[in-house]
């Protein structure tokens, strides 16, 4: 999913791109997922597309983003996913 934040200062008003994943364990199908975890700023950004993809999914608030994937890939539950970016579904194991 890609989102675009605006950055606004007196001097400078500029649209970046944001990159975040939806990760959820092996195996998992969009359908399976109720719970959709992440730091409060992942959530935010990505209101839009959970609301036209998970409608139905409750969000769940962590510590941050990697945090989120984490507890995902501790779960073993497949009803819960984690918005993150990329690099934090890289295991350094």
């Amino acid at each position: 999913m890609s989102i675009f934040c605006a950055a606004r200062t007196p001097e400078i008003r500029k649209r970046m791109p944001i990159s975040q994943t939806l990760m959820g364990l092996p195996g998992t199908k969009l359908s399976d997922i109720r719970t959709v975890c992440s730091h409060a700023q992942g959530i935010a950004q990505s209101a839009q597309w959970r609301s036209e993809n998970l409608p139905d999914a409750v969000t769940e608030e962590k510590d941050s983003t990697a945090a989120a994937a984490s507890y995902v890939a501790d779960s073993g539950d497949k009803t819960i996913a984690a918005i993150a970016a990329p690099l934090s579904s890289v295991s350094e194991k």
